[in-house]
């Protein structure tokens, strides 16, 4: 295939070719449904320029063995990185999705049954699901466009636009049931938790349950101009907004994925090294692993049995993303392939790769431009 080299693993595209654009979003949010048999997809008309307010996204499944489209619904509250948050609802992962929409100045979720179109609507756009479906993390998507195009909505002023730490903005949680709304953590509390200068404008970049479907880990970064560069803060909480913990407080910490309920990996600066880290939440104990492999940034995410790393790394000097596989059980890792990244995805509008584990771990799924569009791919993992 165009634009793939050092393959190591057998790569087909599957998401058709027919001038239309296709990806899925983030690394870590259920793309495959139960049994594998499908697998969620954004499809869109364009991929040069940041969405507006009404430009729409239409979502639908790909079919895993032949690549065939099924549209279900669409939306116009989507980006370029996570789309409009779509994946399958933890409780019924065969029929059920979840996806952001826009409600007039407003954005909320839906849950919708793709065979009988039933829906229900809940009261704001979900950032995150906890793993059992019951709960739900809310952030201010108007305040995070302000802050990161890639990963907000267009088209509503945020109202707490010259507010810096609001006292009535924050997360908020949601019952996934009765559309219960609250608000647990407010920007106020969120710069005094970590010290932060009261006049620092706050955002919450991102918020992530962890395996026991209470504590969640909640990214706060601060608004600053170009050619400034943000500080990040990294902290986790439980549902009641309480049992603080401070991982890491105005530094660099970057992507990360729970690996179970006590500990996380994270791409961070820790103790004036910079590298792969797995971190103990709620006590100060952090091992770097590998230095010599994980020498880069990249989207990392645990197999589904926890003894691999997959990762996509930014383009390297020849403008090729690359996939990167570790084996935490022979601590050795290796590189299945390499990828044209499109220099005219740039910017908020790139395109990351995203690699995405399969529920069995077989498969994996990436979003690429390498052919000079974006597409939905699949690496079969096969003997390796």
């Amino acid at each position: 295939m165009d634009g793939v080299k050092d393959a190591e693993a057998e790569v087909r595209r599957l998401s058709p070719q027919d001038g239309h654009h296709y990806y899925f979003g983030y690394h870590d949010i259920p793309s495959f449904s139960e049994g594998d048999e499908k697998h969620l997809c954004n499809k869109v008309d364009f991929r040069d320029r940041l969405p507006v307010k009404n430009d729409t996204c239409e979502l639908g499944t790909l079919d895993v063995k032949n690549g065939t489209w099924k549209k279900f619904a669409a939306t116009t509250a989507f980006n370029f990185q996570q789309g409009c948050m779509l994946q399958w609802d933890p409780k019924n992962p065969g029929t059920d999705v979840i996806y952001n929409v826009r409600d007039g100045n407003e954005f909320k979720a839906v849950v919708q049954n793709i065979y009988t179109g039933n829906t229900r609507t809940l009261p704001a756009a979900l950032a995150n699901v906890s793993p059992d479906g019951k709960w739900g993390l809310a952030v201010n998507m108007k305040r995070l466009y302000e802050f990161r195009p890639c990963c907000g909505y267009a088209g509503v002023q945020d109202p707490w636009h010259n507010t810096a730490q609001p006292k009535d903005d924050g997360i908020y949680l949601i019952n996934m049931e009765t559309g219960e709304m609250n608000l647990i953590l407010n920007y106020h509390r969120i710069g005094r938790l970590f010290n932060i200068d009261p006049d620092e404008k706050l955002v919450v970049n991102h918020v992530t349950f962890g395996p026991d479907n209470n504590r969640f880990l909640f990214l706060v970064r601060n608004v600053v101009r170009p050619p400034q560069k943000w500080s990040t803060s990294l902290g986790t909480i439980d549902r009641a907004g309480e049992n603080f913990y401070p991982l890491n407080r105005m530094s660099m910490v970057s992507h990360y994925n729970w690996r179970d309920k006590n500990h996380l990996l994270v791409w961070a600066d820790i103790k004036n090294s910079s590298g792969m880290f797995v971190i103990t939440d709620q006590k100060d104990e952090s091992v770097q692993l590998d230095s010599q492999f994980f020498n880069q940034d990249i989207h990392c995410i645990y197999s589904p049995d926890k003894k691999y790393i997959l990762g996509d790394a930014y383009p390297d000097a020849e403008g090729f993303r690359r996939i990167y596989l570790y084996n935490m059980q022979t601590g050795k890792g290796r590189m299945l392939l390499r990828v044209k990244s499109d220099p005219a995805a740039q910017g908020d509008i790139r395109c990351d790769l995203h690699t995405r584990w399969s529920r069995n771990g077989k498969l994996v799924s990436f979003d690429s431009t390498h052919e000079g569009f974006r597409g939905l791919y699949l690496i079969e993992l096969g003997k390796l």
